[in-house]
């Protein structure tokens, strides 16, 4: 990417096209197999076939403990450059970010479908899909490539139509050292992407945002001096004995850090809790879907009180499976159904408590066991 738009030259031979390509993919386990296939058929050499794999599914490639995820994206770039002479095509540019690929095509548009459908059916598991730019602008990831009337290549800073500008607020209760990254971040992005033209654009933008975010004029004007300052900003040398993390209050705050600092010891300011955290996330229920404490009553009056890490749904099919297979050893809840011959009702089971942690669910199981005294639970088995 930085070779495309450094300098805004476009790449040699006559641009014609810009275009995104975004892989799909998915890898069966007899993916390597049909790579080499392929690759042979080219007629690459052996010992350029297994350098290139590789390189792209690691020194591992023949373990059968090979991941998927991380070897689809990286398929691109062996598909496109050798796909391309397969294909009597030459000349094109490919600038690659995980899955999505930045194609420079100089063939035109018609060539550019015939070579996407050639590499579309080279296999059924790799498929490829295909942007064009639109009115001379192009965007990939957060940068909006442009051509420019000279026939160069321009490059700024890409915001999606519904993006808001909304960021953290200058007056929002947080440390300033936070804002203050707000701040820098998106103006080194902005120095960083953007290109001359485009830049004193950009910069104006960013301090309308800053402003409607509640940043002062002197907070920005300082982020600027340092975002566009060429010298390197000093080193802390202090020796660190230790980090303590509390949560920001404040001038209390700065002054519990200045005093820890006096020891040797750094400061990390957490956010404090926040009213989203408080209130019961809007999702829909899970239901017995969720690991927890629950109970399971019987027609006789009595229940089973019982925990499980994983989903008590789960759970409770193989406290089922144990009734319909007769397994009384396995299941308290089998053995009082088989021994007494009543009816569970796993239909009305409820859920105490909701927890995945080990020593959460022993302890609470074992305290709704106490609270609840007309169980048949086992005598010293909590579970």
């Amino acid at each position: 990417m930085a070779g495309l738009c450094e300098g805004g030259n476009e790449p040699s031979g006559s641009l014609k096209a810009i275009c995104k390509w975004t892989l799909l993919f998915q890898l069966p386990p007899c993916e390597v197999r049909s790579v080499i296939k392929f690759l042979n058929v080219q007629g690459i050499a052996p010992i350029e076939i297994d350098r290139q794999l590789c390189q792209v599914y690691g020194p591992n490639v023949m373990s059968k403990q090979m991941g998927r995820s991380d070897v689809g994206p990286r398929l691109a770039g062996i598909y496109a450059k050798v796909g391309l002479p397969a294909a009597g095509q030459s000349g094109a540019h490919f600038y690659r970010y995980v899955d999505d690929t930045l194609v420079v095509w100089p063939h035109g548009e018609e060539k550019l479908q015939e070579f996407q459908e050639y590499l579309n059916n080279i296999h059924p598991n790799i498929q490829f899909t295909k942007e064009v730019e639109k009115d001379g602008c192009f965007p990939f990831l957060d940068i909006l490539i442009s051509r420019k009337s000279d026939g160069t290549l321009g490059h700024r800073v890409y915001r999606k139509p519904t993006h808001t500008d909304l960021y953290l607020n200058g007056h929002s209760h947080h440390h300033p050292a936070q804002k203050r990254t707000v701040l820098s971040t998106l103006l080194h992005r902005a120095r960083g992407i953007s290109d001359k033209e485009s830049l004193p654009s950009e910069i104006c933008h960013l301090r309308k945002t800053f402003l409607q975010n509640n940043f002062g004029n002197r907070e920005i004007g300082l982020a600027l001096r340092r975002a566009f300052s060429d010298k390197p900003p000093a080193e802390e040398q202090e020796e660190t004995k230790g980090m303590a993390y509390i949560p920001f209050y404040g001038p209390i705050s700065g002054k519990i850090s200045r005093m820890l600092r006096k020891h040797g010891i750094k400061t990390i300011h957490k956010p404090p809790t926040k009213i989203q955290n408080l209130l019961r996330p809007v999702k829909d229920d899970l239901g017995l879907r969720t690991p927890g404490v629950y109970r399971i009553p019987c027609e006789c009056g009595k229940c089973y009180i019982g925990q499980t890490g994983r989903t008590i749904m789960e759970r409770c099919k193989e406290h089922q499976r144990s009734i319909r297979l007769y397994y009384p050893d396995k299941s308290a809840v089998a053995q009082h159904s088989l021994e007494t011959g009543h009816k569970i009702d796993f239909s009305a089971t409820t859920i105490l408590d909701k927890t995945s942690g080990y020593w959460d669910l022993v302890i609470k199981e074992a305290i709704e066991i106490q609270l609840d005294g007309n169980n048949f639970n086992r005598d010293g088995v909590y579970s």
